[in-house]
């Protein structure tokens, strides 16, 4: 596991109270705002720290909510650490059974990096060969929440399994990157361009005599809308295609990268 300690990023407040007992297991939580998986590593700790900051000077709580943190380059950043509890679940339960581990992506990252998954679960294990339980949740598990987001939610729901090397080695699979610029085609095209009549009797009165859309008013409403559609459509996944290949190039440099710091 790739430690980053209390002191090494930063930390300005302690670890807080060491009342815990973690007979529950780790509760996994995300930041929940934006998206975070594609800053350098060298923005990484002051991300944390500003997390810190608003923990304990925003919401007055003695020391960062969570034992530990993770960022989409593999490492682990501890902060409440072992033997501290937790102040993230939002239940008193949650806080004094379970370890908290946060991922450092937003709701903005639909794709979350096999690098990041590796770190969580190192983070996991640390804390269960440590007395944690062996229980793994997520945090909306303890109270109405979208913690920890749509894609890593589904990831702790199957245990979250440890990804394989060739995930870890490949970023996106062909797979992802077309289930994404799919799914974003299918927003766009299920929206009509051109918005329909409303039920206005000024639009004129369909063949029923209720009052709404008169064909003849606009006989090319369904063609043209169809039209945009399809040109709104092309543009929104196109500009998707450019930001999943920047992103892919990203998380490339970044493997090559360590790979070559392997090497020396």
């Amino acid at each position: 596991m790739k430690l980053i300690t209390h002191a090494a990023w930063g930390a300005r407040y302690g670890k807080g109270p060491t009342n815990i007992t973690p007979s529950g297991g780790v509760a996994v939580h995300y930041v929940g705002v934006g998206r975070l998986a594609t800053i350098p590593h060298s923005k990484c700790a002051a991300r944390v720290r500003s997390i810190e900051s608003q923990h304990v000077g925003g919401n007055g709580w003695a020391a960062i909510a969570y034992n530990f943190l993770v960022c989409h380059h593999g490492y682990v950043f501890e902060g409440r650490g072992l033997g501290h509890r937790s102040a993230a679940q939002g239940t008193n339960s949650g806080n004094q059974y379970w370890y908290a581990v946060c991922a450092l992506v937003g709701d903005g990252d639909t794709i979350i990096p096999p690098a990041l998954l590796a770190a969580v679960r190192d983070a996991i294990d640390y804390m269960r060969a440590r007395g944690a339980g062996r229980g793994i949740k997520g945090h909306r598990d303890f109270h109405s929440t979208s913690c920890p987001g749509g894609p890593l939610y589904v990831w702790v729901r199957k245990g979250a399994p440890r990804p394989s090397k060739q995930e870890d080695d490949m970023p996106f699979t062909e797979a992802q990157l077309r289930k994404i610029v799919r799914e974003e085609a299918e927003k766009v095209m299920t929206a009509d361009a051109v918005p329909a009549p409303g039920s206005n009797p000024a639009d004129g009165f369909d063949p029923d005599g209720n009052p709404g859309f008169d064909p003849a008013k606009n006989p090319t409403w369904g063609r043209d809308s169809v039209r945009k559609q399809t040109i709104q459509g092309l543009i929104v996944v196109d500009k998707k295609v450019d930001q999943l290949a920047a992103d892919v190039r990203a998380e490339l440099a970044e493997v090559k990268a360590l790979l070559a710091a392997k090497e020396d």
